[in-house]
């Protein structure tokens, strides 16, 4: 499955990865318990760090601007902190999809 990481460090370059989707695949790249946030509009989730608030990571601007351009009812209420995964809709089995082509391209990955 092809992912999209939006790092949060402003000079690491955002990536695609390929994954097998496993839960334990997602946690290594966010460094913990998982979140979905979905973005309808893009027919994409972004998966955050469950606790990234409480252990004090950083701001992954990038991420945070993304969804606020994108889902506006998220606008100063969701901040995106450390390391996300951008993946599709969870399908009608409840599986992980790959991230939207667009967006690969909307990032230039």
């Amino acid at each position: 499955m092809h992912v999209m990481v939006i790092p949060e460090e402003w000079e690491a370059p955002i990536t695609r990865q390929t994954i097998e989707g496993k839960l334990e695949d997602l946690q290594k790249i966010v460094d913990g318990y998982i979140e979905f946030v979905d973005v309808e509009s893009r027919e994409c989730s972004i998966i955050c760090n469950e606790e990234g608030l409480i252990r004090s990571l950083p701001l992954n601007e990038r991420a945070t601007a993304f969804l606020w351009r994108n889902a506006p009812e998220h606008l100063n209420q969701t901040v995106f902190v450390g390391d996300v995964i951008v993946v599709g809709l969870i399908d009608d089995e409840g599986d992980t999809t790959e991230c939207p082509e667009d967006i690969f391209a909307e990032f230039g990955v």
